[in-house]
């Protein structure tokens, strides 16, 4: 298991319960990678906040000519990242071991994919923990 700084503080957790990690689609990650396709994003938004939809649009071609390049280096990977496959995987590993709910912590985009699990799976979540999950709708983008 992989420490985040953070480790010590499930120490009385373990105690009580089994804590269970995996390596997410793509992962271990290398410093730095979002994945290990080691795609060339910086995540920044050109332009911030579309204001019309030339904008909108130039910021649409932009992020598609950059998932490509990234989709090209690995398509099958690429094509099985996204939020559902990764609960799908959840759902193998609860089965595997033999529970019938989870109790599920999700700090920031492990948040996506607690909700993404809970959407697919509601009978077999018994708690969910989010944690710096951001609201992913576009009217509140920035905030």
């Amino acid at each position: 298991m992989r420490s985040y700084g953070g480790a010590e503080a499930f120490a009385g957790l373990r105690q009580r319960m089994d804590i269970v990690t995996w390596d997410m689609r793509g992962g271990p990650n290398a410093p730095g990678l979002s994945t290990n396709l080691e795609c060339e994003w910086s995540g920044a938004r050109l332009p911030r906040m579309p204001r019309n939809q030339a904008e909108f649009d130039q910021l649409a071609a932009a992020n598609r000519a950059v998932a490509s390049k990234c989709q090209a280096k690995d398509p099958q990977l690429f094509e099985s990242m996204d939020s559902a496959s990764q609960a799908h995987d959840l759902e193998a590993i609860r089965r595997a071991l033999g529970e019938s709910t989870v109790n599920f912590y999700g700090a920031s985009y492990g948040g996506f994919l607690a909700q993404a699990y809970a959407r697919l799976y509601p009978q077999h979540v018994r708690a969910i923990v989010l944690d710096g999950t951001w609201n992913h709708s576009a009217a509140d983008w920035d905030r």
